[in-house]
């Protein structure tokens, strides 16, 4: 289902935590940044004038590939386009959508609905 190497992979259930995360913080930052980690987590910081804003995702499943060792992958990317894939989103239930991180270069989301594979690939921005 990837079409990248993955530096790390969590399995997400649910978007909505990410849905009312952006809902009410998208107008703070220009960026998000997005760690996965080995203990199954999701984590999102936005970084304000003097202040930051975390939420984290926990108890997520992982791919199981421990090949890399790594304990955790970020990225940096653009809120706003990661705000409007979230939520232009349409999940069925029961759906797990892949999150990975590749190189610490490019967010990469990936599921497969009614047949077809969805990929979206955001981008590391520097700040």
């Amino acid at each position: 289902l990837n079409l990248f190497s993955s530096q790390l992979t969590i399995i997400l259930h649910s978007i909505s935590h990410l849905r009312r995360f952006f809902d009410k913080l998208k107008s703070i930052n220009t960026s998000v940044d997005v760690e996965l980690t080995q203990d199954k987590k999701m984590i999102l910081t936005l970084e304000g004038e003097g202040s930051e804003i975390k939420s984290t995702l926990t108890d997520l499943e992982t791919n199981g590939d421990k090949a890399n060792h790594l304990d955790s992958a970020k990225v940096r990317v653009d809120c706003k386009r990661l705000y409007n894939f979230v939520k232009s989103l349409h999940i069925a239930p029961n759906l797990k959508i892949h999150c990975n991180i590749n190189e610490e270069r490019l967010l990469h989301f990936s599921f497969l609905q009614d047949e077809i594979s969805v990929q979206f690939v955001l981008p590391h921005i520097q700040m």
